[in-house]
């Protein structure tokens, strides 16, 4: 459908297609080059088509791509040495690996021997660090054997603006000149992720990343810029960087192990205790890095092997610099199969744009890398015949909220393709903490990991320390196993310090905490502090002391509590004979060492036992529906009048068999105590006079066989009930276009008359009936259930999908009577109560422009309204009767209302369109 805007005749159309094709951007003789897109931000994902045509039928070209640090729209010294990517692609020929494609490597994706190809890169690639990068580009495409001349095209990646990042100047050491042109990175040099941006002609530089801490690294000829930096939340951080004279270098070539081809565009990485350099293998594969004296620990790059379809080196290589380095060389293998898959969460979503890898299983010499890629999650590993350890990147999946499956050990052979399948597990919580030495100071920049298993399958995931310390992992509920890298060439051995005891933290929806102290090398620290936990008489008592340590230790104790004793690996156990306060010292020796510490350990008498039943009530409830924000009506579709009786048994079957007397004499049995640990009765009825008399005010006699308390026979009084207030969602317009990937509060009218005797209930349910959120049930966790003066809650996000109706049930219980001691122990209630049910809607990806508005003869205006998160196009076009669209702006929506300007618009018709994708 078309609509008149104005009177140039300027059109807004919305359409959900895919792929997209821009106009040739320059062209060479008869042969041309199209990009599409062209203009993207670092957060895209998705695929950039490069479109050759105008060949020769079956013609090999070669395509590389440079950055345009000056943008001066050819590439200049010294730009020409950082050769980004270079691949060979034949017309006709795709990039298969036994039957399957590589998805690492380029080929000609139209799939026909047709005088032209299609070469797609997917973004982020198998190197999602340098993907991030924003800079401008020059894609250059040649014929090996000279038959046209090179064409050059513009390519340009944008950075995604977070409301945080790193701003400065990088100035040369001695002089403080300005750095011009510099490439200057933020990377977390222990896990993926980073981001670049080029300096300006003053040094200055501003790059936009998430919250972390990271590693800053500046490219330039003859000098290098490496230095630290702790990026907060919502603050933009002011620092400089000098960088350090590199009087040395460090050269050598990346071949083919077979017939010593040289492979271009290959990154070449080398770190020391004093700096990080980088730099770019040329066309035959030789690379060159500025270095200073030291020992430094090369390495080419396991993502620029894939992406040339080789397997890489699992390990550095260190050389200690005292002048020139030459001839340090790699030779790598080219893969001769293939391990892909795809990578989904639990409910079958693929998760897009997080590494993964495969180990050498047998000789650990070997490993190579990739990528879960646009649109459906799909992966390639490159491999050799043998036995391989391939697992998704867990650092990456923790930054996105998953927990990694664990890795799989597969055997291949030459020209085979094996399928493997992964399953991320979305995390709902988090365990944080902090890794300091013992003189509580931070170790920053440090490796922490958790593993679990859960459902029979096992899953892990890590997270680094920042300049505090600090480190949080995303975690779903159950027992997880915390450790701190102990790792002798990147974990705490590394820093001088000795491992430190993983821990265990059972998360059951909620938050964990596990907090790691590491003693300096030489050093013998007691961690353990006092006083101890409680302990009960004839209970048995167990917890390990803690101590730091290089070296093996052995404990012993000096008058223990009655019944306890120290093991030489240092565990407190027994069974506590004597109730009272107990003061005794552990010592602990590591051979050369020998310290102590007093402890306090209270032994309490056993508390009474635990009663069979913890809950029984009777609830009167009206229902009520909710379509607007005006108040609710009575559910006359559920009821609208239900009665709940109920026994909450404190453990399976401990009420094995349970009945209630109503106060007109009928009795009703309550269902066996091994089907459920809430036994519970729960009638409707469409109409007040029925529900009444059937459930009348009175004496309702609960009858309960006990497994542990014999027979008991409480009695509840139902007074006359007065009902809460209908409950009313305030935010009920919102809850209609909620985005699932933010966090969303629910609001609602006050419970009138609530206390924090009385209790709130807010749940989820999806299209299949299936609970997806809730509050905490007040029967069975009264302590943690929203209270009666409570007005809101949130949702988090990541719970709810994109595209869903969902359905609500918020619920005020009023308590009208109490009874603890007709069964002590036991709480008796009776509560009157009222519910209403909304719905909850996420809304789709597709787009829609609006807001049109003229701003001059060159200028129009108007707004894209979409999901936050989601990738867009928005074309335009002059003529409706042309079939090619030109694209005006590409972007990752930050906000769900972004203004567009067009700055060309002078024609007298113009029309626009948004499209999902690419």
């Amino acid at each position: 459908m078309y609509a008149n805007f104005s009177r140039l005749s300027h059109f807004l159309i919305v359409t959900m297609v895919g792929g997209l094709l821009f106009p040739a951007l320059s062209s060479h003789a008869a042969v041309g080059v199209t990009i599409s897109p062209a203009i993207i931000t670092n957060d895209f994902v998705g695929k950039i088509s490069i479109t050759v045509t105008g060949l020769t039928s079956g013609k090999t070209i070669r395509i590389e791509k440079f950055p345009d640090f000056n943008t001066n729209g050819a590439v200049n010294a010294p730009e020409n040495k950082f050769l980004w990517r270079s691949f060979l692609v034949t017309d006709g020929q795709m990039p298969l690996l036994g039957s399957c494609t590589n998805l690492n490597v380029v080929g000609d994706m139209d799939g026909a021997t047709n005088s032209q190809l299609r070469a797609d890169l997917f973004f982020p690639g198998v190197d999602s660090t340098l993907d991030h990068f924003a800079l401008k580009y020059l894609i250059r495409v040649s014929d090996p054997a000279n038959t046209f001349t090179a064409i050059t095209n513009s390519f340009e990646v944008r950075q995604k603006i977070y409301p945080q990042g790193v701003t400065g100047k990088v100035v040369a050491s001695g002089t403080g000149f300005p750095l011009t042109n510099a490439l200057v990175v933020v990377a977390h040099l222990h896990s993926s992720g980073g981001y670049g941006a080029v300096a300006d002609s003053g040094g200055n530089f501003t790059i936009y990343s998430p919250a972390g801490t990271y590693q800053v690294i500046g490219v330039y000829t003859n000098t290098f810029v490496s230095g630290t930096v702790t990026v907060s939340s919502n603050v933009v951080t002011s620092q400089n960087f000098t960088s350090t004279p590199a009087p040395f270098t460090i050269s050598g070539k990346v071949s083919d192990i077979s017939g010593g081809a040289g492979l271009p565009g290959v990154v070449v990485t080398s770190e020391a205790t004093n700096g990080f350099s980088v730099g770019f293998t040329d066309t035959n594969g030789n690379y060159s890095l500025p270095v200073n004296a030291g020992v430094w620990r090369l390495q080419a790059s396991q993502n620029g092997a894939a992406a040339l379809g080789y397997v890489g080196l699992g390990d550095r290589v260190s050389t200690n610099v005292t002048g020139n380095i030459t001839n340090l060389n790699f030779q790598l293998p080219k893969a001769t199969a293939l391990v892909y898959g795809q990578i989904k969460d639990e409910l079958g979503n693929p998760l897009l744009a997080f590494d993964c890898y495969a180990e050498d299983a047998i000789n650990f010499l070997y490993e190579t890398a990739g990528n879960s890629y646009a649109t459906n999650g799909a992966y390639s590993l490159g491999v050799l015949a043998g036995d391989w350890y391939l697992q998704p990147e867990s650092d990456t999946l923790a930054q996105a909220g998953y927990d990694a499956p664990q890795g799989v050990s597969v055997t291949v052979s030459n020209g085979q393709c094996l399928r493997v399948n992964f399953t991320a597990l979305r995390a709902t919580n988090h365990i944080t903490g902090f890794v300091k030495d013992t003189g509580n100071l931070p170790i920053a920049d440090m490796k922490v990991d958790a593993y679990v298993t859960f459902n029979g399958s096992n899953y892990q995931t890590g997270a680094t320390t920042d300049g505090t310390g600090f480190y949080s992992l995303p975690v779903a509920n159950g027992n997880w196993n915390v450790s701190v890298d102990c790792d002798n060439d990147q974990g705490l051995p590394s820093r001088g310090y000795c491992c430190v005891n993983s821990q265990n933290v059972n998360i059951t929806n909620g938050n964990g905490v596990a907090n790691f102290t590491a003693t300096v090398s030489g050093q013998l620290v007691i961690n353990t502090t006092s006083p101890l936990p409680t302990g009960e008489v004839g209970t048995f008592y167990s917890i390990h002391l803690d101590a730091s340590s290089c070296q093996s230790l052995t404990w012993s104790a000096t008058n223990p509590p009655p019944g306890l004793s120290l093991s030489s690996s240092g565990d407190l156990s027994g069974f506590p004979t004597t109730a009272g306060s107990n003061y005794f010292f552990a010592q602990v020796t590591d051979g050369s060492q020998t310290t102590n510490r007093a402890f306090s350990l209270i032994i309490s008498n056993a508390p009474a036992a635990v009663p069979d039943v913890s809950l029984y009530y009777v609830t009167k409830l009206k229902a009520f529906r909710q379509t607007s924000a005006a108040s609710p009506a009575l559910d006359t579709n559920n009821g609208p009048y239900h009665a709940f009786l109920a026994i909450v048994q404190s453990d399976f079957d401990t009420v094995p068999i349970a009945n209630v007397e109503l106060p007109g004499g009928a009795n009703k049995g309550f269902p066996f105590g091994n089907s459920a640990l809430a036994l519970q009765i729960h009638e409707t009825f469409s109409s007040q006079a029925s529900f009444d008399s059937t459930y009348t005010n009175g004496d309702y006699t609960f009858g309960m066989a006990c497994a542990n308390d014999g027979f008991q026979f409480p009695v509840l009084t139902m007074p006359p009930p007065t009902y809460p207030n209908a409950p009313r969602v305030t935010n009920y317009a919102a809850a209609q276009s909620l985005n699932p990937a933010s966090a969303f509060p629910i609001y609602w009218d006050a419970f009138s008359g609530g206390t924090t005797n009385d209790s709130i209930w807010l749940y989820l349910l999806d299209g299949n009936g299936l609970q997806v959120f809730s509050t905490p049930y007040p029967s069975t966790d009264f302590a943690g259930a929203l209270k009666g003066n409570a007005t809101t809650t949130t949702i988090p996000g990541g719970v709810l999908q994109v595209g869903r109706t969902y359905t609500g049930i918020l619920t005020f219980f009023k308590l009208t009577s109490s009874d603890t001691s007709s069964y002590p122990g036991a709480f008796g209630g009776t509560f009157a109560g009222a519910q209403t049910s909304f719905a909850l809607t996420t809304p789709s990806t597709a787009p829609t422009l609006g807001q049109p508005v003229k701003l001059s003869s060159t200028q129009f205006r108007f707004t894209l309204s979409g999901l936050v998160g989601s990738n867009y196009v928005i074309q335009f076009s002059t003529n409706l009767s042309q079939t090619n669209w030109a694209t005006l702006f590409t972007t990752n929506a930050p906000v769900s209302l972004i203004t567009i300007l067009d700055p060309a618009a002078s024609n007298n018709a113009r029309f626009y369109r948004a499209r999902l994708g690419p």
